[in-house]
Order: C-alpha cells, then structure tokens, then sequence
C-alpha cells in the first residue's frame, strides 16, 4: 500500500469494516447543511494533513465531524436491503433502504407517501481515499452533501420527471464498532430508487439509431430545463443517466443522478436570467451548449453513442423545440 496516510505508514492496522451491510439499520434525522463553499475538491492542509499522517482514521473523523447545519425533529430508521456502490477509497456510500417512519410522524409520512424503497448516498470520510492526490476528506465530503442538497432543491419543479424524486438531507448514526451505544455522525441524502440502467453500460449494438437519437434528445431536454432552474451540471455524464426506456419509436425516459458537483444560483445572481424557469431554453442557447464547436459543452463524453451528423441533427431538434410550455406540464416525459 502506497502513500503517505497513517494505515499507508501503519500496514498492521486498519479501518472498521464497512457498516453498511445488506440488513443493517440506521436511525437517521433530518440535516439541513449550511450553503455550499464555491469550490468542490480541497486538498488537505494544515491541521487535516498532520491529522491524516499521524491518527488513525477513526480517530480523525471524530476530531473532525461533519460541518454544522440545522438539525429536524424528525428521525426515522434505515434498512439496507441492496448495496448500489459500497467499498473503502470511494466518494460516497450508496445502498438502497426501506425506511421506517414512526407512527404518527405527519412530516415523514409526507415525505414518504410515496417510495417503499429509497436510495441513501451516504458521504462518510472514513473510507474516503486518504491517499489518492492528498485529499481532505471531511472537506470534500462536507460539500458534496451541500452541493447536492442545494441542486435537489432547485430541481423540485422537475422531480420525478428529470430527476430522481428527492426525499431530503440527513444526518445518520454509526456505530464506532460492534458496540451501537458509541456513535459517530454521517450525512446522506435520500432520493428515488430509479430502476433502470446507467447509460455508460448499455451496449451501442443493442440499440438502433432511433433508439439512441430518441436517447441524446432525452439527455439535451433534461440538460436545458436544470440550465432554465439556474443549476449548472458540471458531471453530466453517461454514468449519471440512468435509461429508464427507449423502446424504438416512442420518446426515451430517463432520469439524471449525482448532483454533487452543480453550481446553482450563479445565473440569477449574475443577471443572466431572471429567475428560474419553466420556460424551454431558447434555440441560440441550446446551440451553444450542445454543437461540436463549443468543446467545454460539447457531446464528447456521449461520442461513443453518436453516429449521426451531430451538428445537423442537432439544429433539427432545436428549431422543433417549442417556445412556451404550459404550466404544469413538462417537455421531459
């Protein structure tokens, strides 16, 4: 093992095995983080670099808990029942939970009128990468959860359209070890369970051009309307786009994840846009963000889904794309 953190220094020991095992439950409470920083990634200095060289992982998160936010009355409970992304040297933890709201709750039992199943991303920098380009993990893990949180807000006008639907921040309690009574605190957010696949893992030969076409449209309708609500995605990404269908002929559903690199806001407090909206991008705007000619918003990471004429295809769909949208309805289903 390479690097410069305590267990790379120390090969006899090592962390907590991971809790989030298939079965396990969590008590969790609603969180609300403080506003985002401006950054996305900090690189450890100072206090936390001395910290990750010299203390055990454990022993760092609880010098450095998460940042302070406003706590909720409401708590409900966690059960694991399906492990999405679990392991040590990773951003987040995420699992699929079946919650339970007490009795009574009229809060939660809103929240959660609807799912029977959610997914918890979980920010834990215990098993972030300690190594890995010298992060500071409690830093980043801190933003990521209010960078999400903010996004998910922004986004409500479109959930469960575009987007997952959200089901709020939390902070969870877990166990230092196989003694529950000692604890140490987590924040996850909770979103719909999409089912479907992640547009990174489809095979393109399974898929006419119809098929894929009906795909990008998707992806560039979902891209325009969080650009219209002032949040600007900056890892949109095949692996962030779960396909939900794209049966030949008929419009593609999707749904777009990961929202903990966006900046939201900076359009309105620029003047750039009045205010968020649920009015279509306009044709101009579309062109700029999607033709080849504009490489830092350019298709190239869906390259590999593309064989058609890009820039034609494109000047097509955006001249077809209605000026107005009725309240209420959305262009995205």
């Amino acid at each position: 093992m390479k690097g410069y953190s305590y267990l790379a220094t120390h090969p006899n020991e090592q962390k907590p095995s991971i809790p989030y095992k298939i079965g396990k439950t969590f008590q969790a409470q609603i969180y609300h983080p403080p506003r985002p920083p401006s950054y996305f990634y900090k690189t450890a200095s100072g206090d936390v670099e001395d910290g990750i060289r010299q203390l055990h992982p454990v022993q760092l998160c609880l010098r450095h808990p998460p940042a302070p936010g406003k706590a909720g009355n409401e708590e409900l409970q966690l059960r694991v029942i399906h492990q999405i992304r679990v392991g040590d040297h990773t951003s987040s933890q995420i699992v699929v939970a079946q919650p339970s709201v007490p009795q009574g709750n009229v809060v939660l039992s809103a929240i959660f009128a609807r799912p029977t199943n959610v997914v918890a991303k979980i920010y834990d920098p215990l098993y972030y990468d300690f190594d890995e380009y010298h992060p500071d993990p409690f830093a980043n893990c801190d933003t990521a959860f209010a960078h999400e949180t903010l996004a998910y807000k922004y986004l409500l006008p479109i959930s469960g359209m575009a987007v997952p639907y959200f089901y709020g921040s939390y902070c969870i309690s877990v166990p230092l070890s196989k003694d529950a009574t000692k604890t140490r605190n987590v924040m996850a957010v909770l979103y719909e369970y999409i089912h479907g696949i992640p547009l990174q893992d489809i095979a393109v030969r399974d898929y006419t051009q119809q098929q894929r076409q009906a795909i990008m449209r998707a992806v560039i309708k979902a891209d325009n309307r969080m650009w219209q609500l002032d949040v600007n995605n900056l890892d949109l990404h095949p692996r962030n786009v779960i396909v939900v269908s794209a049966e030949e002929g008929e419009e593609a559903r999707i749904r777009i994840i990961d929202f903990d690199h966006c900046q939201c806001g900076t359009r309105t407090e620029s003047g750039d846009l009045e205010r968020p909206t649920l009015e279509p991008l306009p044709r101009e705007q579309v062109l700029t963000r999607w033709l080849n000619n504009d490489l830092e918003r350019s298709r190239i990471d869906f390259d590999w889904l593309v064989d058609w004429p890009w820039d034609e295809w494109l000047k097509e769909y955006a001249s077809n794309t209605p000026r107005t949208i009725p309240y209420g309805i959305s262009l995205l289903e």
